[in-house]
């Protein structure tokens, strides 16, 4: 979830990130040296998440 004007209109987007902070993930996990351990997880602020 981004944290947008029409987001905000059905959803509590109060802690979800901007589109300025959810592009500069995308970015560090595009440009930054690759992470073997990261291939086929699920990552959030560069932290591996378990699947539940």
């Amino acid at each position: 979830m981004i944290n947008t004007p029409t987001s905000a209109l059905w959803w509590d987007v109060s802690t979800a990130p901007t589109p300025a902070q959810a592009a500069t993930a995308l970015l560090d996990l595009a440009l930054d040296p690759v992470k073997p351990e990261h291939h086929g997880e699920l990552i959030r602020h560069g932290e591996v998440l378990p699947f539940s």
